[in-house]
């Protein structure tokens, strides 16, 4: 058969408009038909061509229908048009393509039904789910509970969506007719503890551990850490925004800016890792202005990492003499661009996190003295950042 093909798939389209009427997709059924009836008229029109016997011709035929062409587009065109009338009749007789009223607002009529239904969802989501989350994940059995509850009536689905170009922050999604908002979450702000501060803390982890709270142009992205033998906190970082870039908060017509608090300032070339490099190729790449605000200079588990000149005469070099580029380069490298800016994390800017000593003392989870301790440890690793900074401050200014 020499449209066969065409046969097939008009039938196979038939079956399909067929089907989602038997199922209620009513509003799909009518592209289903539209979709046949296209179908359909290849078919019909080459049945009614071979009938006419301009099926399979040989050039020498073309040649003389050339000069009867018009009469046969006429007949064709007769044909497609009776086509049309059928389909339109068809339509309307199963209750698609008629006029709307002149009054009607939307092309779906929202039953009042529907209306009740999403009511009550949104209604029942609001005293059940917490504004601010861990993860979206939180929610799910919520969700899942509150749609078997309203399925009877009518829910077709409740769907979680980000909300685009604001990372961090959901809505819920509703279908009872027409596709409706019923709720939105957020994830929560970043927080701390002393186990992630203080080195003399019980559950300190005394491993080289990263952790970074990273704000993209305000928005906060949460907290990422390095795993042991892993990527460093860094890598995770610049991966997790190169995925997400289309999904980010920019602003049209600025530049976008990267703010990090991390606990300790990134690794040189000496870890291998070298993500002072790394973060200074993607700021320069993407056009990022960084700014970092950190709690401690890397130096590495024993210090290795710290690059720069040795202080003092000892294993491995002389005073004064170049160690291994480490985290001193590092912190070079990055100073050198005018779109990055490393001050010190300091105990006062960790209330932003939940970290407050003072709090502590009143409520008894810590005394006075553990306060004054735990400040001057990190007052301590602070002033060696300092010191570092200052460091390259003059070389700069020596070497201009």
């Amino acid at each position: 058969i020499e449209r066969g093909s065409q046969i097939v798939e008009l039938v196979n389209a038939v079956m399909e408009s067929v089907t989602a009427i038997a199922n209620g997709a009513l509003g799909g059924a009518a592209k289903l038909i539209e979709n046949a009836l296209s179908k359909a008229l290849p078919v019909v029109i080459s049945f009614m061509a071979s009938l006419l016997g301009l099926g399979g011709i040989s050039k020498k035929i073309q040649e003389i229908i050339q000069t009867v062409k018009e009469p046969i587009d006429n007949a064709i065109e007769w044909l497609i048009s009776q086509a049309v009338k059928f389909a339109k009749k068809i339509g309307k007789k199963l209750g698609f393509g008629k006029e709307k009223n002149k009054d009607s607002k939307e092309d779906i009529k929202e039953t009042e039904k529907s209306t009740e239904v999403k009511a009550n969802v949104r209604k029942e989501l609001g005293s059940r789910m917490p504004v601010k989350v861990e993860s979206a994940e939180e929610v799910q059995s919520v969700i899942s509970s509150v749609y078997q509850t309203y399925k009877p009536e009518g829910l077709k689905y409740l769907d979680v969506v980000q909300v685009p170009n604001k990372l961090g922050q959901f809505e819920v999604k509703a279908s009872a007719s027409p596709e409706e908002t019923v709720t939105k979450f957020g994830l929560k702000a970043a927080s701390l503890s002393l186990d992630d501060i203080d080195p003399r803390s019980p559950n300190f982890e005394k491993r080289s551990v990263t952790w970074i709270i990273a704000k993209f142009n305000g928005e906060t992205l949460g907290r990422i850490e390095n795993e042991i033998g892993g990527d460093h906190a860094e890598k995770v970082l610049i991966d997790f925004l190169e995925n997400n870039w289309d999904k980010l908060p920019h602003e049209e017509g600025k530049q976008d800016q990267l703010d990090l608090d991390m606990n300790n300032s990134p690794c040189g070339e000496s870890t291998s890792k070298n993500c002072s490099l790394m973060l200074s190729n993607f700021c320069q790449k993407r056009k990022i202005e960084l700014n970092i605000r950190a709690m401690n200079f890397y130096s590495g588990t024993r210090s290795e990492h710290t690059g720069g000149t040795y202080t003092r005469k000892g294993k491995g070099g002389n005073k004064g003499a170049q160690k291994p580029p480490g985290s001193f380069e590092g912190l070079k490298l990055l100073l050198s661009s005018e779109n990055t800016s490393i001050t010190v994390l300091t105990i006062n800017d960790l209330t932003e996190y939940g970290i407050d000593l003072n709090a502590m003392v009143e409520s008894g989870e810590i005394t006075a003295e553990d306060r004054n301790k735990i400040e001057d440890r990190i007052n301590r690793r602070g002033r060696k950042l300092t010191d570092k900074i200052t460091e390259i401050d003059k070389l700069n200014e020596g070497s201009s």
